[in-house]
């Protein structure tokens, strides 16, 4: 019996930073980006942390607007900074100032992509395949009304 699992988490919507040809920029993206959450989930942020923040926001291209070409700032309830003068300041002291994150822009992935991931699992045959996010895949398919790749595989159950 052939088993076979797939991550389909991407095969719609894919972080846009992964999608550039200079991974220099992609890792340095993704970096700032990990370095930045972790900082903000600190209890308390002292003055090396405001400066690592206003530092890595400015990496991810944050420090003019909550939205840049990779990233967003997302502020849910009070300010982590104040953009006034021209330099971002933070005035979060912790993270009981504030409620939010920053999160990467998603973008849809190309056709061609979708459809070798569905040939991919076509190919392989498998018996029995494990799908993880596959209703992300179906909320994302329904909501750009467009045509979805066909099925790659007929389910082997009907709990889907």
């Amino acid at each position: 019996m052939k088993l076979a699992s797939y991550n389909l988490e991407n095969l719609f919507l894919r972080t846009r930073v992964l999608n550039q040809n200079n991974q220099a920029v992609a890792k340095e993206i993704l970096k700032a980006h990990a370095d930045v959450n972790a900082i903000l989930a600190k209890t308390t942020y002292n003055a090396a942390d405001k400066k690592k923040i206003v530092e890595l926001l400015g990496v991810l291209g944050l420090k003019k607007s909550d939205e840049s070409k990779f990233a967003i700032l997302r502020q849910n309830r009070g300010h982590l900074i104040k953009r006034s003068g021209g330099q971002p300041q933070v005035v979060a002291d912790g993270r009981g100032d504030w409620i939010g994150w920053v999160e990467l822009v998603v973008e849809e992935v190309n056709e061609v992509a979708t459809r070798n991931t569905g040939q991919v699992i076509r190919d392989l045959k498998a018996d029995v395949v494990g799908v993880v996010k596959r209703k992300a895949a179906r909320h994302s398919c329904a909501s750009r009304r467009t045509s979805c790749p066909r099925r790659a595989a007929r389910p082997t159950s009907t709990s889907c």
